[in-house]
């Protein structure tokens, strides 16, 4: 499917650069379907992230769908075997065929003006 292949490419090209960024810590395993990454960032609560990114109009959820009304760990990121800390700061990154990957790059781009700009160090 041309779709999966299109989107594979993005996840792939967002791995490859947030691997190179120390702040943050891919969740999602390397085989998992490109559709989403689960994503953590050191020193940021998912919260704070969340709408640290709704600044530059880039929105990402910080729970399941199915969980959306209860603030849970991930049971699932646990049992994979994230950290308590880590799993209760993941953001999900959800793809479909309308994103691009521009939109890919200015994430990074964003995530690391984010850290200059409110990361109290």
């Amino acid at each position: 499917d041309n779709n999966y292949e299109y989107i594979k490419k993005i996840n792939e090209r967002l791995r490859t650069k947030i691997k190179d960024n120390e702040n943050i810590i891919i969740n999602s395993p390397d085989d998992a379907l490109p559709y989403v990454l689960n994503v953590s960032f050191d020193g940021f609560e998912s919260e704070t992230m969340l709408h640290c990114l709704e600044i530059y109009d880039i929105y990402v959820s910080t729970v399941s769908a199915c969980s959306a009304k209860q603030k849970k760990v991930s049971y699932v990121l646990l049992e994979m075997g994230v950290d308590r800390k880590t799993a209760a700061n993941a953001v999900r990154l959800s793809f479909s065929r309308y994103n691009t990957m521009g939109e890919a790059v200015e994430f990074i781009k964003r995530i690391d003006e984010i850290y200059d700009q409110f990361l109290i160090k």
